[in-house]
This record gives C-alpha cells, sequence and structure tokens, in this order.
C-alpha cells in the first residue's frame, strides 16, 4: 500500500527486479477490500496514507493470516516498536534498498509472524500487496 506515485514506482521497480508480482493499493480501505477478495502471500504498506495508516489497518490485515511489512519515510523508534508489536513481521526505513527489502522478504516469507525484524537488525519497509 502505498499513495505517493514516485515511492510507488520505486517499490514496484524493486520488487518486480526480484520478480514478484505485485498488486497496489493507494489506501489501506482499498487493500482491505483486496484482501478480503484475494489470497497474499505478502502485504509491505506504508504507515502515512490517506484515511486509515498502516498501522491503524494491521489488525485487519494480519486477521487474514498474511505477513505484513509496514515501512515509512517518517521514522520513529515509537511507530517501529508499535508495528512489530501490533503484528507487522518487519519495519523497513525508506528510502528503500533493494537487498534490506529482499532480505526481509525472504524473512516474512520463509519464517511468518514468528521473525520480526526492525531497522536495527539492517531492515526497512514498502506498501504493496503480493498476490499468489
Amino acid at each position: 500500500m502505498e499513495d505517493d506515485p514516485a515511492q510507488l514506482a520505486d517499490a514496484w521497480g524493486i520488487l518486480e527486479a526480484l520478480g514478484y508480482r505485485i498488486t497496489a493499493a493507494e489506501s489501506a480501505e482499498a487493500a482491505l477490500g483486496r484482501v478480503e477478495r484475494t489470497r497474499f502471500d505478502l502485504i509491505v504498506t506504508d504507515n502515512i496514507l490517506p484515511g486509515m495508516t498502516g498501522l491503524q489497518a494491521l489488525p485487519r490485515l494480519r486477521a487474514s493470516g498474511t505477513p505484513v511489512i509496514v515501512m515509512s519515510s517518517q521514522y520513529g523508534p515509537d511507530t517501529e516498536k508499535d508495528a512489530l508489536l501490533i503484528g507487522a513481521v518487519a519495519f523497513i526505513k525508506k528510502p528503500l534498498i533493494a537487498k534490506d527489502l529482499s532480505r526481509l522478504i525472504r524473512l516474512a516469507l520463509g519464517s511468518g509472524t514468528d521473525s520480526r525484524q526492525s531497522p536495527d537488525s539492517g531492515g526497512g519497509a514498502v506498501p504493496l500487496l503480493r498476490e499468489q
């Protein structure tokens, strides 16, 4: 989930280069509607979105059983901590770095919610959905 066209293009390019199929949503509300209709392997969401934030949407996104990575350009230790406490499997800072995002995606897809990661462990964040 990403509302900024430039950030979306950057994330899209990284994820596509890594070989992922991507479904984008510009708001949490749009993403929640898609999650109800489609099964995704992974959700990557920005925190700052129009309307509902990524953190506000996180419990409903996680209810689908899909791991969620939260990203934000407005980093603060409370945002990271809250994201992980609410159920994100990882948090990443923007701008995204391909190798960091790739590592977090592999961890999220390989071990689900048991492997929570943060920028302190080399992580970062993105706002998209990956369809199966």
